[in-house]
Order: structure tokens, then sequence, then C-alpha cells
């Protein structure tokens, strides 16, 4: 748990720069998306997409407190306010519980990756099955390598550093970023009104639908549970349920109007008993509808 706790750490204080490859697995294929990478103390970061030319100069710029998202080819920016660096090391701490009570971490022997000694870390569920592979420099606890399983245990996606160098000189503005001219601008709020489930159910007037069925590891995150306000669908509650390392979002409303299941990679949506519920989350369509097939109401 060390190791873990100083890797979580790491993400928001480290100071480099480098290379990184994003792969995705999906339907028997790989998508891999080169990055460059620079993160400094305080939670400060910037990545920008090199290719595939299709999504090349895509950007995210975070100055510890507010983060850009910037997409050149649609000519859109997306700003999103983050909570106060207590909250995020609140989060932090709450992930290492929940990783330590329903999780199985483990140190593998040791090795090198791009000249640097590493920690290779394996987590498993109680199953036994994979969730996390992390190779961790053991001098900076920087994550070099990730492979994430999906929650059936298949290889959803991994990250790794192609090039890496340490403490750079970060020239002005590295950190900072203003929309271009001609932009179109979309603002994201902190999410509103955390507050207990119960107290959830109360305000929006109805009862919450749980999962009886949960990928192992899995339990409700109830410090997370909010109230949002939408204007298409008016009052939403919404739960998160999570291991410390991934996790999966809830979100039910009044619908009286029957609409039609979709379903994709990340989110699966559909009526029932005069709701409209959204899971959103990396995972199997399998357990989507694993998860949609147990939810009763609590």
């Amino acid at each position: 748990m060390t190791v873990l706790s100083k890797a979580a750490t790491a993400r928001t204080e480290a100071n480099f720069r480098g290379v990184r490859l994003l792969e995705v697995f999906e339907n028997g294929g790989m998508c891999q998306i080169e990055q460059s990478i620079a993160r400094a103390p305080k939670g400060r970061e910037r990545i920008e997409t090199l290719a595939p030319s299709s999504v090349q100069g895509r950007l995210a710029v975070c100055d510890g407190r507010t983060q850009w998202e910037y997409y050149p080819h649609e000519r859109r920016c997306v700003k999103r306010v983050l909570p106060s660096p207590e909250e995020r090391q609140r989060h932090r701490q709450l992930s290492l519980k929940r990783i330590k009570a329903n999780l199985r971490p483990r140190l593998l022997p040791s090795g090198t990756l791009l000249g640097r000694r590493v920690y290779h870390v394996l987590i498993t569920n109680s199953r036994g099955a994979k969730v996390r592979e992390a190779w961790v420099d053991a001098g900076t606890y920087v994550e070099l390598r990730a492979d994430y399983y999906l929650p059936g245990g298949t290889l959803g996606s991994r990250t790794r550093l192609t090039r890496i160098t340490y403490a750079p000189a970060w020239p002005q503005g590295t950190f900072t970023f203003t929309p271009p001219r001609g932009t179109t601008l979309e603002t994201v709020a902190p999410p509103v009104a955390v507050m207990p489930l119960s107290r959830a159910e109360k305000e929006a007037g109805f009862t919450a639908y749980k999962p009886r069925y949960l990928p192992a590891g899995y339990t409700l995150c109830d410090e997370e549970t909010a109230l949002l306000r939408c204007t298409s669908q008016g009052l939403v509650i919404w739960t998160v349920y999570g291991n410390g390392l991934d996790s999966f979002s809830l979100f039910q409303s009044r619908c009286q109007r029957a609409v039609g299941e979709t379903v994709s990679r990340c989110t699966c949506a559909w009526w029932r008993d005069g709701f409209l519920f959204t899971i959103a989350g990396q995972m199997e369509v399998s357990e989507f509808e694993r998860i949609k097939a147990s939810l009763r109401p609590r």
C-alpha cells in the first residue's frame, strides 16, 4: 500500500515531461494514441495529442484549479472547475481505503523500465482476476506503465511512457490556456448538492434503485452521491459505485414517456417504471447488462 499511496501523491506532485502511448483494446483490435505530457507540482498538467492525425492537436491543460480541454477540429473548448486540493486529497485517501478493503495489491519482482528501477504492482479482486497492473518508478513513484482491466477481466487499455525527463525547465504559459477566438466554450461546474443517498431520495421525491449485482470489489461510494438539476430531466439522483481504482455512475430521474435503449462502450441508458436510468463507466457490455437486470428499488 505504501507504493500505491506514494504513486497517488505523485500524480499531482511529480515534476516531469515526456511522451506516452495510450492503447485502447476493443473488439479484438487496438487503437493507439501518442501524447506529450508535462506534469508539475500542485496538480499542474499539460497533455497534447500528437497522433493519429484525426485527433492531433487535442489539448488538456490544468493549472491545479481549472482544467481546459481543447478540440481544435471541432473548434470547441470545455472548461472544468476542479474540486479544492483538500477535497481531492480526501478523495485519494478514501480510494486507498477502498483498495485495501476490497482488492488485493501485491508487489512482484522489480525490474527496469526506461532505464529506471521500477516497482511492479499487481492488483486483483477477491476472485483473483486482474484489476490493474502498474510499473512505478522506484525513485519518483511516477507510473511509467499501467494496464487497466475491465470489470469482466479483459484488458481495456494501457498507458506507457516512451520517454521521460525529470525536473525540466517550464516555459512561461505551459500550464495556462486561453481559448482561440471563434471557439465554442462549454463550462462544467463542480457537482452540486453532494449528500447521503437517503437525503437525495427525500429531496428528489422518489426511491432510488440500487443494483443487486456489482462487479467484484465494487461498493456504493455514498460520500459521492449527489442530486443534480437537469433542464430536460428535472432532479437526477447520481450514485457512484467503485473499488478504489475504477468506478461507474448510475443516474436516475423521472421520465413518464418511454424512450428507447442505447448502449455503447461507456454508457447504457434505458427507461423503466417511469424512470430514465443511465449507467456510465468503462466496462464490457455484458457487465452493463448484469447491473441493469439487477436494479431494484432499495
